[in-house]
């Protein structure tokens, strides 16, 4: 048929499979669209599919992406007048502020009574965002706080640990021990003690992200490697932190040690 362009209809994908259509069979297919629950009154617009564009997002990742139709917005009063509401411009990156301006001047031309409002994409995308990025940044700062004390906790345990056992430092170098055995029998302890917090912790952070991860439709899947990585950081931080007050006592003259008691 001999359509006109202002005729044509496009769908997404989404809009296309709830019709029971492939985008190969909705190419072509004449299609009304009117407004929800008000059918009767709604003149709607009646017009060719005359392609189907893929899925995107224009809204956040916690809604699943609806079922969309393009088409132009006719007047049903005045011939050849067209409803606007919107217009998306794409500007190439780095484009200086007299493009806006030139814009702007356009529009003025075109709808000298309408004012002129403008914003960027992708402002509008990362305001979605705003309160869970606010999230993360307040989360990294109690986790940050939380390593310190942690860090200070454990400091304050060996540096505990390691005076109460100076005569069994002692002892064992005397018998012929080494610094390094030394600091991984004082070290080992703390550690074990490390581990066994990880080991309660990590299935209530496992549970606690996923509560979180339930709002958004379109959200990753947590894995094991996340928190493997997570338990090596916190060993290897602990391990820093309790291995410079074990290496300490184990360098004690064993004399000195044996005479603190």
């Amino acid at each position: 048929d001999d359509v006109s362009p202002s005729d044509w209809l496009v769908l997404n994908e989404t809009a296309a499979r709830a019709m029971g259509w492939t985008p190969d069979e909705a190419v072509g297919k004449r299609m009304r669209i009117v407004d929800p629950g008000n059918e009767a009154n709604s003149p709607g617009f009646a017009g060719v599919i005359g392609g189907v564009v893929a899925d995107y997002h224009h809204g956040s990742a916690r809604a699943e992406i609806p079922a969309s139709t393009y088409y132009s917005a006719k007047s049903e009063d005045v011939d050849g007048l067209y409803v606007i509401s919107d217009v998306l411009v794409k500007l190439e990156p780095g484009a200086s502020p007299d493009v806006l301006a030139a814009i702007q001047s356009a529009w003025r031309q075109v709808l000298p009574d309408e004012p002129f409002e403008a914003s960027f994409l992708d402002d509008q995308v990362q305001a979605q965002y705003e309160a869970d990025q606010r999230l993360g940044r307040a989360m990294g700062v109690f986790a940050g706080l939380a390593i310190l004390i942690a860090c200070l906790g454990l400091l304050g345990l060996a540096a505990l640990s390691a005076q109460q056992r100076t005569k069994e430092v002692g002892v064992r170098k005397s018998l012929g021990a080494t610094v390094g055995q030394i600091t991984a029998l004082l070290s080992g302890s703390l550690l074990r003690l490390v581990a066994l917090a990880f080991v309660i912790a990590a299935p209530i952070a496992y549970i606690a992200l996923g509560r979180w991860l339930e709002v958004f439709v379109y959200r990753i899947e947590l894995g094991a490697g996340a928190f493997l990585v997570t338990g090596a950081a916190v060993f290897v931080i602990a391990l820093v932190t309790v291995s410079s007050q074990a290496f300490r006592a184990a360098t004690v003259d064993p004399v000195r040690a044996l005479r603190s008691e």
